[in-house]
């Protein structure tokens, strides 16, 4: 196969088919739409399995990159994981268990902590910058 990216490769592979000048052998119409529903499975995130959301700061609605995300399980804090450069964050399902909460700590906000169901059913959480009182949390 020539060096190119994935994205060339279902170009031509799925969208161009077998007439395409970078490839040698068809794909079988089957295959085709097989390798199409596959590809449509992988772009949609598999939401069954992942939890995606986003955190934001209260006072400006701007994402929030590399907030810490833990499990209280047991008496002590998991890891599950960070909010991505643009405040994102992508968790397996299955590492929230144990019906423990949920916090979320980044140096200059006050921590927010959630229940797991809210966790769960949530998709968008807010953190207080710590230069505004508690009181108004």
């Amino acid at each position: 196969m020539p060096s190119t990216s994935v994205h060339d490769y279902l170009w031509h592979r799925l969208i161009a088919g077998a007439n395409s000048r970078l490839w040698r052998r068809p794909v079988a119409g089957t295959t085709r739409v097989a390798l199409v529903a596959v590809f449509a499975v992988l772009a949609s995130g598999c939401s069954e399995f992942v939890l995606e959301g986003i955190i934001s700061d209260r006072e400006t609605a701007r994402p929030l990159p590399f907030v810490e995300i833990t499990q209280r399980n047991k008496g002590s804090w998991k890891d599950l994981g960070q909010t991505d450069g643009r405040g994102r964050y992508w968790i397996m399902k299955e590492n929230v268990k144990g019906g423990g909460r949920v916090r979320f700590s980044k140096e200059g906000y006050h921590p927010a902590e959630v229940t797991e169901g809210e966790f769960l059913t949530g998709q968008s959480f807010l953190l207080v910058p710590s230069n505004e009182p508690t009181e108004n949390l």
